[in-house]
């Protein structure tokens, strides 16, 4: 149990995907429910941009995203932006306040629809008495987050059939990412310690957070009694990437460590939306380890089979006509159907974690 002036931190790092990806961590979850009395389960939530958007100043309503978050738009209406976003929080915050009154058996979701994992998580948390705290993030946290899902949106350089031009904007929608990572994670560390040291003391705080954030080191628990529970994403290819920026050591890498993880990175995502509702962020993992292996056995890498796709005149062509996920789906149809066409693997094989026929396969 609980004892003492400062409660415990535990942290739970899990892929946020199916809920293959709950299944992972239900036994530390019994730890944390069977050692604290009193526990508060500070939910990672990020405020939707459309929120943002009903509040501000007609003038800045019609811009469109990536103009609204550059930062010379920024710099000039920083006061209304900031306005805007302290009135989405307070608002946010009042569906919080609802959850913790109601009756557990009404605490299933917040607002919308959650995904698979989340409801679990949600559902879990309303079953043991756990306060939900929504997690904290500054504005400036916020607006890199949100310049990270508009630069994945905006990201067309497949339609140039350059893959250098490719690789560079990948680069930096993970630059972003990463910088994202470093300052929610700074931002939890004080709302947490706030939390412990005086707000709640005497209860444990529960933070279940993407796997990637076990990236940014010691950032998070930071001077707080902490039980980091760790193995629950199958690959960290992702987080030797997300790493490596952090430190600012990326291009330090060996060339062909570098590649590889940009393009595991690249790969999974583009796999992901193909995915079938069963199959975790950790399967399509093993399956992109799975591909690459398929490429060394034929003699090529994977990144040269990407390479070959980008700059081929047909995948050019068609990925003028997308834009945002559709544009990530369509590159992700045709590097499966060049892995499949060119005999690196069975179309059987990605049957099983991918939905084939649902993408026109």
């Amino acid at each position: 149990m609980s004892s003492g002036i400062e409660g415990v931190l535990h942290v739970i790092y899990a892929s946020h995907g199916s809920e293959a990806d709950f299944e992972r961590i239900e036994a530390d979850l019994g730890a944390v429910a069977a050692r604290s009395r009193r526990l508060v389960f500070v939910f990672e939530d990020v405020l939707p941009l459309h929120l943002l958007y009903e509040r501000l100043d007609p003038s800045l309503r019609g811009l469109p995203p990536h103009v609204l978050l550059d930062d010379r738009t920024v710099r000039r209406n920083r006061e209304e932006i900031a306005r805007a976003y302290a009135s989405a929080m307070s608002e946010l915050e009042s569906v919080y306040r609802a959850w913790n009154v109601a009756p557990p058996e009404r605490r299933a979701t917040l607002s919308g629809e959650p995904g698979p994992f989340n409801r679990r998580l949600l559902l879990w948390a309303a079953a043991n008495g756990a306060e939900l705290v929504r997690g904290e993030t500054s504005l400036e946290a916020w607006l890199v987050q949100m310049s990270w899902i508009v630069a994945r949106q905006m990201g067309t350089a497949v339609a140039t059939g350059d893959p250098a031009a490719v690789w560079a904007e990948h680069r930096r929608e993970c630059e972003l990412l990463a910088r994202a990572i470093q300052l929610r994670d700074l931002d939890l560390n004080a709302q947490l310690t706030r939390l412990l040291r005086v707000e709640r003391r005497g209860h444990d705080a529960l933070y279940v957070v993407g796997a990637l954030h076990s990236a940014s080191g010691n950032l998070l628990t930071r001077g707080l009694k902490a039980i980091v529970h760790q193995g629950h994403f199958i690959d960290d290819s992702g987080v030797r990437l997300v790493r490596a920026l952090i430190e600012q050591r990326l291009d330090d890498e060996p060339p062909d460590v570098r590649e590889w993880l940009e393009t595991f990175v690249f790969v999974s995502d583009r796999l992901q939306p193909l995915a079938r509702p069963a199959a975790s962020v950790s399967d399509i993992a093993r399956l992109t380890h799975r591909l690459d292996g398929c490429a060394a056995a034929r003699g090529v890498t994977l990144r040269q089979i990407v390479d070959s796709v980008i700059a081929d005149p047909a995948v050019r062509q068609s990925a003028g006509a997308f834009e945002s996920r559709g544009l990530r789906v369509m590159t992700g149809v045709a590097l499966v159907l060049r892995l499949i066409d060119g005999g690196f693997i069975a179309r059987a094989e990605l049957e099983t974690d991918l939905r084939l026929q649902e993408a026109g396969l």
